[in-house]
């Protein structure tokens, strides 16, 4: 990713609302992006960290918050 001053971004953080965890899947994998099974399945419900294409790390992180 490229730099903003000094700083160099390897990821970007997002929050999403829980109850549109199992779209999130759907929508990142047909981007490029790759998930770690093992993890989904020990912190799916709360987060999700996705892999690859033009940002090598995508973090989301799920609210319950209406």
């Amino acid at each position: 990713m490229e730099r903003l001053g000094e700083r160099v971004f390897t990821d970007i953080d997002y929050a999403a609302y829980g109850k549109h965890r199992a779209k999130l899947v759907d929508f990142f994998t047909s981007q490029g992006y790759d998930f770690d099974k093992d993890t989904m399945m020990y912190f799916g419900q709360e987060r999700h960290i996705y892999f690859g294409s033009k940002i090598p790390m995508i973090d989301v992180f799920m609210t319950s918050w209406i």
